[in-house]
């Protein structure tokens, strides 16, 4: 077990924030989300993009919260404040992939009716959790495009 430390502290803090916005979207805006009377062109099915977005969040926290319990486990030697990176990259990105999942999904409002709920959220929690996957897997292609 390692000493509570300020960098653990922001991990947690971070998990347990994302976590509750999460819930709030999902509260706050339940009855637009599940309006399954709305149309593709009805401007209401953009409430269908919280619902993926909080659904990558709900991922995003829970990999957090695992990368909280692996580092104070001293299964994990990242030592590096997530201040930073946690807004200024992570949440754009879950924005970017929660927004692709929506569109993408969201040709097939009509045929999927119900499902499109099951289908985006996990898919949204998915990336969600394995976001630094991605965003190493961004750089990487970044970096061999521009050499």
């Amino acid at each position: 077990m390692k000493k509570m430390t300020c960098t653990l502290c922001l991990r947690l803090l971070f998990s347990i924030i994302y976590f509750i916005i999460s819930i709030i979207f999902i509260i706050l805006y339940r009855e637009e989300i599940f309006n399954l009377s709305v149309t593709t062109i009805d401007w209401k099915i953009y409430y269908r993009l919280i619902w993926c977005f909080a659904a990558g969040l709900i991922g995003f926290s829970i990999y957090v919260g695992y990368i909280f319990i692996s580092v104070w486990r001293n299964e994990d030697t990242r030592d590096k404040n997530p201040f930073p990176t946690y807004i200024t990259l992570y949440l754009p990105l879950l924005l970017a992939t929660s927004s692709l999942i929506f569109f993408i999904l969201n040709i097939y409002h009509e045929s999927l009716g119900v499902l499109f709920f099951a289908g985006s959220f996990s898919i949204s929690f998915l990336l969600g959790f394995y976001i630094d996957n991605l965003s190493n897997f961004i750089s990487l292609a970044i970096n061999k495009i521009t050499k």
